[in-house]
């Protein structure tokens, strides 16, 4: 239930109710301020291919953008096909 680097920083718990279920759930929590490697990941725009995220960002009329959900999938999609990722930002 936990990884080798994290498990000697955490504990667990049974819960007294069964809560409507045939298994005692299970509590865990971090028993101190443990903080993982988190690495930033975000697009590098200065070596971006404009012309054709440009090209991927057209619509034809048979295309149709239903909800803000679908719109930002097909942006995203544009996007991580023409501008490269930087490395990544330790922090």
């Amino acid at each position: 239930m936990a990884s080798p680097s994290i498990a000697a920083e955490c504990s667990w718990a049974a819960h007294s109710d069964l809560c409507g279920s045939d298994h005692f759930p299970i509590f865990l929590s971090l028993t101190s301020n443990f903080r993982p490697n988190v690495y930033t990941i975000s697009f590098n725009f200065l070596k971006a291919d404009w012309n054709r995220f440009g090209d991927l960002c057209q619509l034809s009329p048979d295309d149709s953008v239903a909800d803000i959900e679908q719109f930002t999938s097909k942006l995203l999609d544009a996007a991580r096909s023409s501008i490269p990722f930087h490395k990544g930002t330790k922090y």
